[in-house]
């Protein structure tokens, strides 16, 4: 009842990218997956020629470790569910993070003044100053993956100008000694991304592209 027949659902481990193909499939992934606790949707601009009724949510666990997630529902369905976990397939359990700390949000908005300018214009010496010489960068598109592993490595996708963001970030659960949080851009025509610091750098940069 939640689900369109053809429904996909990515969900984005640290080291790899699971589809689940059609509501059936969605239903037997559900039914064998650890309990979410949901907390809450929030409506989402439209997406860049967005078809008429389409509507997509940007939604997190207060479980898990936080995971977020964005729902794109048509006609009263759900026809994508693409998620982030703050996780790899192969560990054993949920993350023993803590709670967001209350400077999350103002750490981020430190590390733009610079990262933002730097990812846009492809500025080496911005990128440098807050990302950290071993970022990893994951990538789910809707019917491949991209991994960049290095400065190197990030430095090609930099470049293209600044993303729009198009809703407020969101701060998350993270290990001790790092800050970590989420945001919606306007990237490939909706992007989520999760973002993780520690030490002042960029140390993770995990994103679902609403593009092939």
């Amino acid at each position: 009842e939640v689900y369109a027949e053809d429904a996909v659902h990515t969900v984005v481990w640290q080291d790899k990218v699971d589809r689940v193909n059609g509501a059936v499939e969605i239903r037997q992934q559900i039914r064998y997956s650890s309990h979410v606790d949901p907390a809450g949707w929030t409506r989402l601009p439209d997406a860049f020629g967005a078809m008429p009724g389409e509507r997509r949510y940007l939604g997190l666990t207060s479980n898990l470790g936080g995971i977020a997630c964005v729902g794109l529902v048509k006609d009263e369905r759900i026809v994508r569910h693409d998620c982030i976990l703050p996780m790899a397939s192969s560990d054993n359990g949920t993350p023993d993070f803590l709670p967001p700390t209350e400077d999350t949000l103002e750490v981020r908005a430190a590390l733009w003044k610079d990262f933002r300018p730097g990812f846009g214009n492809g500025d080496r010496e911005l990128i440098e100053a807050t990302v950290s010489p071993d970022i990893v960068h994951h990538v789910a598109y809707r019917n491949n993956e991209t991994r960049h592993t290095g400065i190197d490595e990030y430095m090609r996708i930099t470049g293209r100008g600044e993303p729009a963001e198009l809703a407020e970030p969101i701060q998350l659960p993270a290990p001790e000694g790092q800050h970590r949080w989420t945001d919606f851009s306007g990237v490939a025509g909706g992007s989520l991304c999760t973002f993780w610091e520690q030490d002042g750098l960029l140390v993770r940069h995990d994103c679902v592209v609403d593009a092939y």
